[in-house]
């Protein structure tokens, strides 16, 4: 986060000093190692320090720093103390220094291993507060973070501060590079600022960070934002502002005009953009919604994760409120949250949504599910509605180092898992790559499918992919990527309607399938130890099931009895009309309705109603369920609508459209060979029109 430091600020670090100077007897610790543990899965801290009023600190000190490591369960994980304790030159607690980035690596009492940055430089010059440091002793300069982004428009580095930062990588090659790193000083990192690069390179690891400024060139081009995410390994700027935040937001330099920073983001090790969340340095008021507004204390998810925008993942309330503070907002200088090693070679995401979200999402060979995601399933508090999926069905996960190559394969429901290899059950994926462009600065674009310039990535007719040509182009290594990063890489998106051609989808569009992952590496092939089913489904919904016939709409008058057919006038003293509708989808979400007319001309809007609410509209009516309307293929009273409420002065008498929306729950993906995008689910369609109103010409 920026800030300003203030005269008082700086007489308080002295004074600190001071004080750690001259009680050197006090513990090396102040919240001891084991309390990281608290922290294992989930960590923060915020933008502004504040007094706890629920619970207690092991110190007993309830004053919280924006430098003190927190558990949104109200715990504190480990003072500023505790994390700056080794680049203390008494062994006595350091004065405060706060903290703009946190990556735990390892949480046990054992190894206690924290990567971080802080707001303010060590008093001795030990660090300064751009760089990256860990509870090990290790200092990153800033410069060396930098270089590989500089490096791309031939400038030298310069420190622009840290804002945030992650390891990408197995947890065992994080370790040795960070064991190697302890051997290398600042000043060494200092004198040679591209060995960063090569070093990771070496150690298949990574960086992703935010940076406190935005870097120019002498004219004052961006190399890159503070709102940007950035790699150290490749200079890439991997999530760039104006892909972080969805249009209509503003986001993005020069294009769309404001900078929102990255204050805090959290990734899990494979860097994979599903599970990036993140908050910015300003807050957004939304004219509409979506998008919705946000704080600069909220984390955000990606616009395409659960909507076609950016959406909330946590408020900053949801994370501050088991401390009790005086105010519902203290913002978001760090986030962690914990992932499973993305090198365990399985399937981890359905759909862009966690295996765990699924029923049957992750279960041994064999075993059963209905394939079905529902939002905060792995919390055992899952959200309906049910959700299939449908068009492309993006599916990532992990191989282990080593493998030449692999594929997603899949089999119906129901069906024993074949051996490992069977011809005809891969899924097939083609991808376009991003290119260098020495006339702009050697940015990296994406070229169509028509340019002569498009590299390809693509399995062969059984789904089998080059895993060493597929992971350099995801990681922007080696020379079939061009140097650049391919983070929209999935290891394979289902084309569940075949639209690339035959032998491209399943037999079934709308069928209940399992998938696991194959590979092979030097020892032999392999099949993956589990299973994950998908429930597919690539229907509209219609009116009843089975059928291919379009949805049903009538409205009656008051008495339930009379029908008001299309083109007819409804009497002056009649301003309620009964809705009846028949509708039907294995995977129905709600129905919406619009009345459209008047005089002037005016749009009413009813709904949604879904399946789970316990009326649809008017008190004691629903005649609706997770299907539709009930019972099946029969027209039933859904609704009624009051077209004076509804219209207000614009019901007059007039001719008037009436309109039904009715929805499926289905995730639905599209996918141009270069990126996966959230498209709406499917809805079927039914109109009519009447002449009502009892006043007007």
């Amino acid at each position: 986060m920026r800030k300003l430091w203030s005269v008082g600020r700086w007489l308080f670090l002295v004074l600190g000093l001071v004080l750690a100077v001259g009680q050197s007897d006090r513990p090396a610790y102040a919240l001891g190692r084991d309390q990281l543990e608290k922290c294992r899965d989930f960590a923060f801290s915020t933008e502004q320090s504040f007094m706890m009023t629920r619970g207690e600190p092991p110190d007993g000190n309830r004053w919280i720093s924006d430098g003190d490591l927190l558990s949104p369960n109200g715990v504190v994980c480990a003072r500023n103390a505790d994390l700056t304790r080794i680049f203390s030159p008494t062994g006595a607690p350091l004065p405060d220094l706060g903290l703009d980035g946190v990556d735990i690596i390892d949480a046990d009492a054992e190894r206690y291993l924290v990567a971080f940055s802080t707001e303010i430089d060590h008093p001795r010059g030990a660090f300064k507060s751009g760089d990256l440091l860990t509870t090990n002793g290790i200092v990153i300069p800033n410069i060396a973070l930098v270089s590989a982004a500089f490096g791309t428009v031939n400038q030298a580095p310069y420190d622009v501060g840290l804002d945030e930062l992650k390891f990408i990588g197995t947890l065992d090659d994080i370790h040795r590079f960070l064991d190697f790193a302890k051997g290398v000083s600042r000043d060494a990192w200092l004198e040679s600022p591209g060995r960063l690069r090569e070093e990771l390179t070496r150690y298949k690891v990574d960086i992703l960070f935010s940076t406190e400024e935005s870097a120019m060139t002498p004219n004052f081009t961006p190399v890159f934002l503070d709102g940007d995410i950035l790699s150290a390994r490749t200079g890439a700027r991997v999530f760039p502002q104006d892909v972080l935040l969805s249009a209509p937001i503003p986001a993005g330099i020069p294009t769309r005009g404001v900078d929102f920073g990255v204050d805090a983001f959290a990734i899990d090790r494979q860097g994979s953009r599903p599970s990036l969340l993140f908050s910015t340095e300003i807050s957004y008021e939304s004219p509409q919604t979506p998008p919705p507004s946000f704080t600069d204390g909220d984390a955000l998810r990606l616009a395409g994760i659960v909507g076609p925008t950016n959406s909330i993942a946590f408020k900053n309330w949801d994370l501050i409120q088991a401390f009790g503070p005086a105010v519902k907002d203290l913002g978001l200088d760090a986030l962690y949250r914990a992932s499973r090693d993305p090198f365990e070679s399985k399937i981890q995401e359905l759909c862009d949504e966690s295996t765990l979200e699924f029923d049957g999402g992750e279960v041994s060979v064999g075993a059963p599910g209905t394939g079905l995601y529902m939002e905060d399933r792995v919390f055992g508090t899952p959200k309906p509605p049910r959700r299939p999926c449908g068009a492309y069905v993006p599916i990532d996960g992990s191989v282990p180092v080593g493998a030449t190559k692999f594929r997603v394969a899949y089999r119906k429901d129901g069906d024993p898992r074949p051996a490992y290899g069977t011809s005809g059950n891969g899924i097939r994926t083609e991808w376009w790559l991003a290119h260098r462009d020495p006339a702009w600065f050697n940015f990296c674009y994406a070229a169509s499918g028509s340019s002569p310039l498009v590299l390809k990535l693509e399995t062969d007719a059984d789904g089998w992919m080059d895993a060493t040509h597929y992971y350099e182009a995801k990681n922007g290594l080696g020379t079939y990527s061009d140097g650049c990063v391919n983070s929209e890489l999935r290891l394979a998106v289902w084309d569940s309607l075949g639209s690339q051609g035959a032998g491209w989808g399943p037999s079934d569009p709308n069928g209940h399938y399992v998938v696991w992952l194959e590979w092979q590496d030097a020892s032999g092939p392999h099949q993956e130890n589990a299973d994950h089913h998908v429930q597919l489904d690539n229907k509209a919904p219609t009116d009843a099931p089975g059928s291919s016939t379009a949805i049903k709409l009538e409205l009656r008058r008051p008495d339930g009895v009379t029908p008001v057919p299309p083109c007819s006038e409804v009497p002056a003293n009649i301003t309620t009309l009964q809705v009846w509708a028949q509708f039907d989808d294995p995977h129905y979400w709600y129905y919406e309705m619009y009345i459209k007319g008047g005089n002037p001309p005016a749009i009413g809007h009813v709904g949604p109603h879904n399946y789970w609410d316990i009326n649809d509209g008017t008190l004691g009516l629903k005649n609706t369920n997770d299907t539709g309307t009930t019972p099946d293929g029969t027209l039933v009273h859904v609704r009624d609508i009051d077209m004076s409420s509804l219209l207000g002065a614009s019901f007059t008498k007039c001719c008037y459209l009436a309109e039904i929306y009715v929805w499926d729950a289905t995730l639905r993906y599209s996918f141009d060979h270069m990126k996966v995008n959230l498209i709406p689910p499917h809805y079927g369609y039914q109109f009519l029109t009447f002449s009502a109103g009892s006043t007007g010409p």
